[in-house]
């Protein structure tokens, strides 16, 4: 069973005034703590950005080995990265995470996989009922 990683990285961050997934946390790019995350538990690392320019600075950036593609829509958002990541992948299973989730654990990802086997997929779901769409495997 092959496994993949998606990570949404295209948003505007007009809240930050720079690049969110560019910005430093412990000196290292919030995107780059998510890839560390995930880069020893799947088979492709897949980096959505929204443009040609967002590419480039992001691949004179980073120094993982990952595919990055730019979303399929000049209308950027959340759901058109992952359509696009989604429409490229090989693998069986993949997870949608954010570029801005430094935190998340392997564990965390290791359940979701898990979870996800004998499924379509797997979410986290809060105490409310609320489900948490960009951090969930899905079966591709």
């Amino acid at each position: 069973m092959l496994l993949s990683a998606i990570i949404l990285a295209g948003g505007n961050s007009n809240r930050m005034n720079q690049d969110k997934g560019l910005s430093l946390l412990s000196g290292m790019p919030l995107v780059e703590h998510v890839i560390a995350k995930v880069i020893d538990l799947v088979d492709e690392v897949i980096l959505i950005v929204k443009n040609e320019s967002q590419k480039q600075l992001y691949l004179s950036k980073l120094d993982y080995t990952f595919i990055i593609k730019t979303d399929k829509s000049k209308f950027s958002s959340p759901m058109i990265g992952a359509i696009t990541g989604l429409s490229i992948t090989k693998s069986d299973y993949t997870i949608i995470l954010a570029c801005d989730m430094p935190f998340i654990s392997k564990q965390a990802i290791n359940i979701l996989f898990e979870e996800a086997k004998s499924h379509n997929g797997s979410v986290f779901q809060h105490s409310n009922g609320w489900i948490e769409p960009l951090c969930a495997v899905y079966k591709v």
